[in-house]
């Protein structure tokens, strides 16, 4: 079943190939990662690489995509790969059910590109320092009440260099966010991992959202 008729109609079957050829791994399959798994399995990505250590609660269906109440209690990546194959069979799935760290982030090692869909600096620098060694590119994404950021960071560009100095960590259960944010900076992520893939050119600047508006503010 070929789902990305539309699609390949717009980018063409060459760059349609390279879609099924490549593998993307997300590390953290909440909010904005499940979105983007979403949107990956339905661009016909060729291999998903699924990390994350939590089960699904209640409080998760109201920003996370294709969970549902039958899901709670069950592990992240084990309901969100079963959603997934409903979508379509075609793309395979890896589901790596463990916490993240420098060991660990060897499940990761296929990848061609790794989105970002945690919620701390630690890990972040974990995926960063992953992604330097590897000489491959990641996608950063945040997303806090109406408020989201994302920045695209080639192997050439470290974390610091945009974050240095951060450690403080802003969480969602405290100050709350929406999943129009989440689903948006999700929706980013995304198209920039499709252009990396189809080795079109990434502009070198933070991606900010504020409500309604997107601004952009250069790394150069």
């Amino acid at each position: 079943m070929n789902i990305c008729t539309r699609q390949t109609a717009f980018i063409g079957p060459k760059n349609q190939k390279r879609l099924q050829e490549a593998t993307v791994a997300i590390i953290g399959v909440g909010a904005l990662g499940s979105a983007s798994a979403h949107l990956l399995m339905r661009m016909g990505i060729g291999k998903l690489i699924l990390c994350d250590d939590d089960v699904v609660a209640d409080h998760n269906l109201g920003r996370q995509h294709l969970y549902t109440k039958a899901d709670i209690g069950e592990k992240k990546v084990i309901a969100l790969s079963r959603r997934l194959k409903e979508i379509q069979e075609e793309t395979k799935i890896i589901s790596c059910d463990q916490h993240i760290d420098e060991q660990t982030i060897s499940c990761c090692d296929d990848a061609d590109i790794i989105i970002d869909g945690t919620d701390n600096h630690a890990t972040r620098r974990i995926i960063d320092a992953y992604a330097k060694k590897r000489m491959i590119s990641w996608v950063h994404g945040a997303a806090i009440e109406d408020k989201g950021t994302v920045v695209f960071f080639p192997s050439k560009r470290s974390y610091d260099s945009v974050y240095e100095g951060k450690e403080k960590d802003q969480h969602c259960s405290i100050s709350g966010v929406l999943i129009t944010t989440t689903t948006a900076v999700a929706t980013l992520q995304t198209h920039l991992v499709l252009l990396a893939l189809l080795g079109e050119p990434i502009p070198e600047v933070m991606f900010r959202l504020n409500g309604l508006q997107w601004s952009e503010i250069s790394l150069e």
